[in-house]
């Protein structure tokens, strides 16, 4: 596939270039000028020379320069500038061959009249305002825009993020900077650290955003004292819609078709009243009056609970309708005495589905001699998930006057996902068949909430911001059950259920578990300017104090029981051959003959934990001529995290730290022009074990066929990052840029399998040290400025491209048992991401065709002879959209996603030669299918 995509990139490259040829042979002129501020005399950046009545326009560079070619004749020109009051000239002659001048002064915008100021907003989300602040930043980022958004296919912003140069998305939801896996990353949302709803993962799921409500993602990727001092990737913040310039209503419905699971046979279980909103309505719920645990009640009394939990084991099939999609957009502004007020309020709605069929594999020791292992079991898996997804935005924004702002903001999100994963196979190991379900449901709701204020005091000098936020996360997961039956391979005998001889957690078992988090936080920051007024922002300097303030609080409780023979003396053998709806009917659940319940629940199932965190910083800006701009400071952050547990067999486990870590940071800028700068950044940053990291609680995931455990011992890492970057703009809404960076970690935390004679158990352990480094390469470019061609002028090319490498050193104890000359765990040796974009305003079309592909990376580090390391392979992904405006109110909007649909592919190293071959073998692999969309918009 990757030969096939070479072969298009080099046809498309052979066809612009002959495109291109024929363009340059137009016989043209050229309109060139200068365009700057009346007041200032400075150049206006990002000012649009437009030729009236056409689709022609230049963008101002940030001199204010700009050049556009034209076929001979007479024109009107439009210069238009956010800001500033519009000019026309009309009568511009253009003659062949020749360069007509063009200089325009504009006028500022904002007038007072009888007292009352009519203020310009600034707006964040559009391309040409995110590429003019990523010039302007005093640290090392990317990011991508509302504007940008809109011309992918993009639904949330876990598809939005992977767009960012250096940034990839694990399991559809966690995001991955640089190569790292997501635990090195910080995720803000609207300046406070967002929530988790995730019990296994130290990650925000950026699924439950819907890229609607999104005005910018930015990825800041070297340290500074303002931003939180816990990364390594990167520190990703997440702005939502939070203002508007006027009223509007914007409604969307959208339907989508996937290959493989639309209308087709889907598996699924019986639904609760409440599953279309995105939460159980207690149909799968333990009886109110259920005692908290069996382990001292007598079997007549287990039997007769037994008999009152719900009697549905068995999978379901039904035809997957199309997917759909609902959304409502609302903003509203309006004027209160002085103050101006805006709202913006987003609901969003889906209901989705994905059946796919996924190979499994597990495998025996490595047979150098054969050439390979020896196969444990082979299963297939038929995987049907639906996932329902209810979310609201409501933001508001007051602006008191021009010197005070107010936002107060709102994100609410409720996921429900009801997965139900049927298993056929052999398990070579016993020489049986197996037949096996597990059915599962998971509601997640997120609330984030935040208060801010910003205010510039009358000296004009000085800025103090302040935010307070709360946030709450719930994870419940009821009523999971899982089972199997075999037979001897080749018997031909029915299948018979396995029952075990005490409670398991994955035979004929039921669990429940809830986890819920609350977090409050309070920041604030003061700022003060130096210099005189009249000098521009970014050369005049700077100092900052600030701190930020933070509480987390965890319950985590999981429940389970398994049913088991009753009364082994009596017991009526010839149940264990019913199918599965009849096997636990009620009547099949008593003392004597049949099945009672059994507990299984231990200490190990339950923790408590919370973070306190308290940090202060300084920081100071000093320009040191027009060139040179300096800035930097220090960050200290104490951190206290508390953990209560108990391991399985009840012995305590109870974790208490405090650590206080003292980060320094620079950035220093060099400007050779206002296009060209180059930036070197340096700085200390920690990264700080999670709490299901620590908890000692083991869960079996059937889906995934593995046990995943906590471990207490685990160490903070420390980490020395370093930057240096290239960036030019040629014009207003385009950028080229060049970095290298380098990572020194010590006691790097590592997802690990340890060895097993059943199914793997992952853990995280701390290495000693690891080296990573890369180079990044950004570019977004229009083609306007290089051609007349009405038809070339209109498309835009992105790309983002990294390479990274990585060493990781160990402990004595695990080089000896551990592969010593790997990549960190986690980690991808290269990302690339590029597309194509039409744009006709004039005629409301657009499209884009969008590739990405990751390196393969670790997914779990292996043990030499026993468990080999798992590789997740990389895949080539491409993605196409069309929209086109039609009359004044609709839009539609139909693209493909996943054109190749390319299996993900999870492999073993099994010789333990640290390269993935032919040799190697399938772990698990599956197709999630081509994936087509249609949306209507309508703008009222």
């Amino acid at each position: 596939m990757m030969v096939r995509f070479s072969a298009f990139v080099g046809l498309l490259s052979l066809s612009s270039a002959c495109c291109l040829t024929a363009a340059a042979q137009i016989s043209t002129g050229r309109l060139s000028g200068h365009i700057t501020d009346k007041a200032t005399k400075e150049g206006v950046y990002g000012a649009m020379v437009i030729v009236s009545g056409t689709a022609k326009a230049a963008p101002a560079d940030a001199d204010g320069l700009f050049n556009l070619d034209l076929a001979p004749g007479t024109y009107t020109i439009k210069v238009a500038s956010v800001g500033f009051k519009g000019a026309e000239f009309p009568g511009i002659v253009i003659r062949e061959g020749q360069t007509t001048t063009l200089n325009a002064a504009l006028a500022d915008n904002n007038t007072q009249l009888a007292g009352v100021t009519v203020v310009g907003q600034k707006q964040t989300g559009t391309e040409m305002s995110l590429i003019n602040d990523l010039r302007k930043s005093e640290v090392v980022v990317s990011g991508v825009s509302a504007e940008q958004i809109v011309k992918t296919q993009d639904r949330d912003a876990a598809e939005v993020v992977k767009r960012i140069p250096g940034v990839t998305i694990q399991d559809s939801r966690f995001i991955l900077i640089r190569g790292l896996s997501e635990r090195y990353n910080t995720v803000m949302l609207n300046d406070a650290l967002a929530p988790s709803s995730e019990a296994d993962t130290r990650a925000f799921s950026f699924d439950i955003l819907p890229a609607s409500v999104i005005d910018r993602i930015l990825v800041f990727k070297s340290a500074a004292p303002e931003l939180p001092g816990e990364f390594g990737g990167g520190v990703v913040k997440v702005y939502t819609r939070n203002s508007a310039l006027q009223n509007a209503t914007l409604a969307s419905v959208s339907t989508s078709y996937r290959t493989g699971t639309t209308l087709g046979d889907f598996t699924t279980s019986t639904r609760s009243s409440t599953d279309f909103l995105g939460f159980d309505g207690g149909t799968r719920k333990l009886p109110d009056a259920f005692p908290t645990n069996l382990t001292n009640v007598g079997v007549t009394q287990r039997a007769d609970l037994g008999r009152q939990l719900p009697n549905d084991w068995s999978p379901r099939t039904r035809t997957a309708t199309p997917d759909l999609r609902l959304s409502l957009g609302v903003t509203r502004v309006w004027d209160w005495k002085s103050a101006q007020i805006s709202t913006v309020t987003a609901v969003s709605y889906s209901d989705t589905h994905e059946q796919v069929g996924i190979e499994r594999f597990r495998y025996d020791n490595y047979d150098a001699q054969a050439g390979r292992s020896g196969i444990q079991y082979r299963f297939q898996d038929q995987r049907g998930t639906q996932n329902t997804r209810l979310g609201v935005v409501h933001n508001w924004a007051v602006r008191l006057d021009n010197r005070n702002k107010l936002e107060f903001r709102n994100l609410f999100n409720q996921l429900g996902m009801n997965q139900i994963t049927t298993r056929e196979g052999q398990n070579l190991g016993d020489g049986t068949d197996l037949r096996a379900a597990g059915l599962r449901y998971d509601a997640r709701s997120v609330y984030s909430g935040q208060l801010q204020g910003t205010h510039d005091l009358a000296d004009d000098r000085t800025t103090l911001n302040w935010t307070t936020g709360y946030s709450f996360s719930n994870r419940n997961q009821p009523d999971l059950r899982r089972y199997s039956s075999q037979r001897i391979t080749g018997s031909g005998d029915p299948f018979r259920v396995v029952i075990p001889g005490t409670a398991s957690a994955s035979e004929a078992s039921r669990f429940y578990s809830d986890l819920t988090e609350h977090t409050v936080m309070a920041s604030g920051q003061w700022e003060r300017r130096f210099g005189a007024d009249s000098l521009p922002a970014e050369t005049r300097p700077k100092l900052r104090a600030g701190f930020y303030a933070e509480r987390k609080m965890r319950d985590f409780s999981a429940r389970w029981t398994s049913f088991t023979i009753a009364n082994r003396a009596t017991f009526d053998y010839a149940l264990l051959e019913l199918p599965i709806l009849q096997i636990f009917a009620p009547q099949n659940v008593d003392a004597v003959t049949g099945f009672a319940l059994e507990e299984g629940t231990s200490p190990s199932d339950a923790y408590t934990a919370s973070n306190t965190l308290g940090a202060g910083y300084v920081s100071g800006v000093l320009p040191l001529g027009t060139r040179l701009n300096l800035t930097g400071g220090v960050r200290v952050e104490a951190f206290q995290q508390r953990l209560n547990s108990a391991r399985y067999g009840g012995v305590k486990v109870n974790v208490d730290t405090l650590v206080v870590s003292i980060l320094p940071s620079f950035n220093a800028t060099y400007t050779f022009s206002k296009r060209k700068l180059l930036r070197l950044a340096g700085g200390v940053t920690v990264n700080r074990a999670e709490f299901r990291e620590l908890a000692p609680f083991s869960f079996y995931d059937f889906e995934q066929n593995y046990q995943i455990d906590g471990n207490p011992r685990l160490k903070p890492a420390r980490i020395y990052n370093a930057d240096l970057r290239y960036e030019f703009y040629p014009t207003a809404g385009e950028l080229v840029s060049l970095g290298v960076f380098g990572k020194v970690f010590e006691n790097p935390i590592e997802k690990t399998v340890r060895p097993s004679s059943g199914d793997p158990i992952f853990l995280y352990q701390n290495a000693t040290r690891a080296v990573t480094g890369g180079v990044e390469l950004e570019a977004r470019q229009t083609l306007a400025p290089l051609t007349a061609n009405p038809v070339l002028s209109r498309f835009g090319l992105t790309l983002n491209a990294s390479l990274i490498a990585s060493k990781v050193t160990l402990t004595e104890a695990q080089a000896r048992v551990q592969e010593s000359k790997r990549q960190m765990q986690g980690q991808s040796p290269y990302i690339l991401n590029t597309g194509i974009f039409y744009q006709d305003d004039e005629r409301g079309l657009s499209a884009s065709v969008l590739y990405n592909v990751v390196g393969k990376r670790i997914f779990a580090v292996g043990v030499l002879s026993q468990e080999p390391t798992i590789y997740e392979m990389p895949r080539n992904v491409l993605d196409f959209q069309v929209t086109k405006r039609v009359g004044t109110h609709f839009e539609v909007k139909a693209g493909i996603q996943d054109i190749f649909n390319q299996r993900i592919r999870f492999v073993q190293d099994s010789n333990s030669d640290g390269k993935i071959t032919g040799l190697d073998e399938n772990i698990f692999s599956y197709r999630r299918g081509q994936y087509s969309t249609v949306t209507l918009l309508y703008r009222f």
